[in-house]
């Protein structure tokens, strides 16, 4: 194990300092085989290649607080899915992308689970902080800030404002408008700025999978706040 150098570090609040230079550095293959402590762990950062199986890693994910993903190039996009799959494996601590990020890259890198971005100080001036903060500024969380309106930070708050709703929906005169009323069951919140939901299926909808649909909540002026969702259930679910 060694100590990690310094990058500068991308959040959603801009540049900052990198706050994980104190942790030492586990490779893939030293926490498959070697016997770490729970404690170990939650002060460590695993350092991950991009073509890395995260399958093996499920059973250290919830001792695990930091994790990296190396980006050896800008074309190279495979360290966004294995951010997602992190996530969808319940990996609940910081998750950093490394390497060659580009700026315009901030919301898939966001979207895809990353809390946080990694560059070189040569990167960074190439690329300053008012690049990252323009894209920063311009992904605002506007819809989400509506479904959670009124809620606390906790997931149980937020699935009841999402649930109640839903069910107000079914109280609009829905007549001529192409939308129906539906009752969330399941949010997933895997970032600060991504997340994930299920509804129950309207008896009539016909969908298959990767297909777009309109999904919304009503607004103040009694018209619905639609966006644009894809489906990601297979189409028999």
């Amino acid at each position: 194990m060694h100590v990690m150098s310094e990058w500068v570090i991308i959040t959603n609040k801009g540049f900052g300092s990198d706050d994980w230079i104190g942790r030492s550095v586990i490779e893939p293959a030293n926490i498959l085989s070697d016997n770490f402590e729970k404690e170990q762990l939650k002060k460590a950062h695993l350092k991950l290649g991009n073509d890395f199986q995260v399958e093996t890693l499920k059973s250290f994910l919830p001792y695990l607080s930091a994790i990296s993903i190396n980006f050896p190039s800008e074309k190279d996009g495979r360290g966004f899915s294995l951010a997602r799959r992190l996530r969808q494996l319940g990996y609940l601590g910081v998750l950093r992308a490394t390497g060659h990020v580009m700026v315009d890259q901030y919301r898939h890198a966001t979207q895809s689970g990353f809390n946080q971005i990694a560059i070189s100080s040569k990167l960074a001036k190439r690329m300053p902080e008012p690049y990252w903060q323009q894209q920063i500024d311009g992904f605002t969380p506007s819809y989400q800030e509506k479904l959670q309106s009124g809620s606390t930070n906790s997931s149980s708050s937020k699935k009841n404002i999402l649930i109640k709703g839903a069910k107000n929906i079914q109280n609009l005169n829905l007549t001529n408008t192409g939308l129906v009323g539906a009752v969330v069951t399941k949010v997933i919140h895997w970032t600060d700025w991504s997340f994930s939901f299920r509804v129950a299926r309207p008896k009539n909808f016909r969908f298959q999978s990767g297909e777009f649909v309109m999904i919304g909540l009503p607004g103040n002026n009694g018209k619905p706040l639609l966006r644009a969702y894809s489906i990601t259930s297979p189409s028999w679910d």
